[in-house]
């Protein structure tokens, strides 16, 4: 009876299969502390968050604190129902970065040195509404790249909140 279980649950976990859903990282549900500027306008964005070329691909950028402004740390929040989720950063990014995840009453929270190139969160559980921040330690830059959200094919809901 034992050896039937474990193959009714392998079999639904071969079952599942996953899709990725592309993530502006100018969306307006993705949350840029402690602002985001438009440098084409001439503004100040030392401190801030701004849209830089990267080799062809646009990333949102960060400089780290300004050290002559508010004292106010750089950080993003995204609020996700996704099994997984995938972020590059550029090779420019040379910042340490602080990693929180938190669903229902769960958090993990994880410092990261550069050189990093793809920040990869897994075993989320899709059905959970999972908040996501990265936070500026220390550094010169940080780019934040593509988003990527696996979801499963049965799911019905769209994975930003």
């Amino acid at each position: 009876m034992l050896v039937l279980f474990v193959l009714s649950i392998l079999r639904a976990a071969q079952a599942v299969s996953f899709h990725n859903v592309s993530i502006p990282n100018n969306s307006s549900e993705i949350v840029y502390t402690p602002f985001l500027c438009d440098s084409e306008g001439g503004g100040d964005c030392k401190g801030g968050w701004q849209a830089l070329d990267v080799n062809g691909t646009t990333v949102m950028s960060t400089d780290g604190l300004d050290e002559d402004g508010p004292a106010i740390i750089p950080q993003m929040f995204l609020q996700i129902y996704a099994a997984a989720l995938f972020i590059t950063t550029s090779p420019q990014s040379n910042a340490t970065i602080n990693i929180t995840v938190s669903a229902g009453n769960r958090s993990i929270e994880q410092q990261f040195p550069p050189p990093l190139s793809t920040i990869t969160v897994v075993d989320l559980i899709e059905d959970e509404l999972t908040t996501f921040s990265i936070t500026f330690i220390n550094g010169t830059r940080l780019d934040v790249g593509t988003l990527i959200a696996q979801v499963s094919d049965s799911s019905t809901r769209c994975p930003l909140l």
